[in-house]
């Protein structure tokens, strides 16, 4: 009789065991993949967005009275600016296939990282430009013409010349767009976040391969891996 209970004891451990299984590789599931993807996601779209916006605000300050001043008074070379601006635009519409790509391969990641910095830099150059020109506006004002034209010409040549370094700079990043594989257009598909952290389904954060580097950058060897479930064996354990 002791034998009988003792053996339905084991078996319903067993059993509990067994049943919380999905449970716990659903709880992994979550800490080690949803949660990191959606922070790898998070962090490409504020990217994106920054750049998107900088390239949008550069655009702006072409087209503003000012410049179109100072392109009247041939000040700034307006073809360079002209092409800055169409460069920009070229790589504006692959940057939505760049954050997608760049969380898998590294090449794509530097690239972006690059011509986050080279974009940042063009701001800075138009900033640079709108804060000489007002301050030979209120120079004019006070009266303070002497050696002024010397010194806005010689500011301007060397804006132009900074210009034409960028414009260089930003050619290259379209060559190497495609170099990259980088689609125009692509759009970035962002699976809504579950409104229960249990809950399964198929379909979950980021692609498998990217769910299968997490797992083993933790120390967890993948054995099988579909879209439906995924086993592992915990770090020290013998697949």
């Amino acid at each position: 009789m002791f034998t009988d209970n003792f053996s339905k004891a084991i078996k319903l451990y067993i059993h509990n065991i067994i049943a919380s299984i999905p449970i716990y590789l659903q709880t992994l599931e979550y800490y080690f993949i949803q949660i990191p993807c959606r922070e790898e996601q998070d962090m490409a779209l504020i990217g994106e967005a920054l750049i998107s916006a900088t390239i949008q605000t550069f655009c702006d300050k072409i087209a503003s009275p000012e410049f179109t001043d100072l392109f009247r008074q041939k000040k700034l070379d307006e073809q360079l600016l002209n092409k800055l601006k169409t460069t920009l635009l070229t790589l504006s519409v692959v940057l939505n296939d760049a954050e997608e790509k760049q969380i898998k391969e590294p090449l794509v990641r530097d690239w972006l990282d690059n011509l986050r910095h080279n974009v940042l830099a063009a701001e800075d150059l138009l900033d640079e430009i709108d804060t000489e020109a007002l301050r030979c506006k209120l120079e004019e004002g006070e009266g303070q013409t002497h050696n002024l034209t010397k010194k806005v010409r010689d500011f301007y040549q060397r804006m132009n010349v900074e210009m034409k370094d960028l414009l260089e700079r930003l050619e290259q990043f379209v060559q190497e767009k495609s170099a990259l594989g980088l689609r125009e257009g692509a759009g970035r598909k962002v699976s809504q976040r579950r409104t229960t952290s249990l809950v399964h389904e198929p379909c979950v954060y980021g692609r498998d391969e990217v769910k299968e580097n997490l797992l083993q950058r933790r120390g967890f060897a993948v054995i099988s891996f579909s879209s439906e479930y995924l086993a592992v064996s915990c770090p020290g354990e013998k697949v």
